[in-house]
């Protein structure tokens, strides 16, 4: 079991959301986008420019540093859902930034959005092939990349994937919660094979 408290990450409030998505150099969800794949090769079509990434991935652990103070968050696949039909509810799919610093903001003549969507199993949307390890109710987003020099930072590595920004609910989670339950017998699974 971990050492570090997990909390869950959800939409309580209607003042709660998503208000940029961010391209970053490390993301925090441990998935880096893909400029088209071949056979999990990535590679980069000039003609195309097109980053497909997952923003959010259910019951999946995000460790976090604040001031020293280490914890994780997560999202259960309801919460991703919520967080999701909030964003696009707001309509914040072209609200772009660079590594969550003020004054970044991407114009629209940058990169805009040509797909959000949520992998979901029940209405037959599966994952991008690249992805197909990912779970159901996965949030990912695709881009058209217009600007010269973002691409050329892509290509070259600088950002490889994406994080959010935003105000969202946090709920605690104790030790006979069921994320709690759920990653315990994941650890299990894993160490006894």
């Amino acid at each position: 079991m971990d050492i570090h408290p997990t909390y869950r990450i959800t939409i309580n409030e209607e003042d709660e959301g998503v208000d940029f998505i961010s391209f970053v150099d490390n993301p925090a969800i441990q998935r880096n986008f893909v400029a088209f794949s071949e056979h999990k090769k990535v590679y980069f079509n000039e003609e195309l420019r097109i980053i497909t990434t997952p923003v959010l991935i259910p019951e999946q652990k995000i460790y976090r540093n604040d001031n020293g103070k280490e914890f994780f968050l997560v999202a259960l696949k309801e919460d991703v859902e919520k967080i999701y039909s909030k964003f696009v509810k707001d309509g914040n799919f072209n609200k772009l930034n660079i590594m969550h610093t003020k004054g970044t903001e991407l114009k629209d003549t940058d990169a805009h959005l040509i797909e959000v969507f949520l992998s979901d199993k029940r209405r037959g949307i599966q994952a991008p092939t690249s992805f197909s390890d990912l779970p159901d109710m996965t949030w990912y987003v695709s881009y058209k990349i217009t600007s010269d020099a973002l691409w050329n930072d892509i290509k070259e590595g600088k950002f490889r994937g994406v994080s959010l920004e935003g105000n969202l609910g946090i709920l605690d989670f104790d030790e006979s919660s069921e994320i709690e339950q759920l990653f315990n017998e994941l650890e299990n699974i894993l160490k006894n094979g």
